[in-house]
């Protein structure tokens, strides 16, 4: 895209998509909930796809610190979600399952997976993901880069709220 004409017409696209997404999904951010994209959501999903982890597996899987991972259990745990059992195999081994209420609270989650995905086959997504990390990479590169004046401040500060909430517990 080297023109000016076609950069306009891929920005139109993309506020178009920004559009019809918001439209689409308006009802469906409601019902997932805050754990769709939390550590605890990440955990959830990695049990409904291999249950019965080594919690360090699932660190080690998920990027995430073991104190991370331990803290993210546990309140998965109390909420009744995952059960903890030691391993036959070796005690000092701690197994993590996903419960009834763990798979039900699973069902929230999926709600939450944006359904336009559907319109790409896997390695179009695969593709589609690469060039949002790429783009996401460049827009907080330019966040954090910012001058100190009022907004680059807040914009700043509002990046790194975000940042804490998105990727809470992984290793950088």
């Amino acid at each position: 895209m080297s023109t000016l004409s076609e950069k306009h017409q891929l920005a139109e696209k993309i506020w178009e998509f920004s559009i019809l997404t918001r439209l689409d999904n308006d009802d469906d951010r409601q019902r997932g909930g805050q754990l769709s994209f939390s550590g605890q959501g990440k955990i959830l999903i990695l049990l409904a796809q291999e249950d019965n982890l080594p919690q360090k597996e699932i660190a080690t899987r998920l990027n995430l610190t073991p104190q991370s991972t331990a803290e993210f259990v546990a309140k998965l745990a109390r909420r009744h979600y995952v059960s903890k059992t030691k391993s036959p195999k070796d005690g000092r081994v701690t197994l993590i399952q996903l419960t009834q209420q763990g798979k039900d609270a699973l069902k929230s989650i999926d709600n939450t997976i944006p359904s336009y995905l559907e319109f790409l086959n896997d390695d179009e997504q695969q593709q589609f993901g690469q060039l949002l990390a790429k783009m996401n990479l460049g827009l907080r590169e330019r966040i954090e880069s910012r001058d100190n004046s009022i907004n680059g401040k807040m914009h700043k500060v509002m990046l790194q709220h975000f940042t804490k909430q998105t990727h809470a517990g992984e290793n950088k």
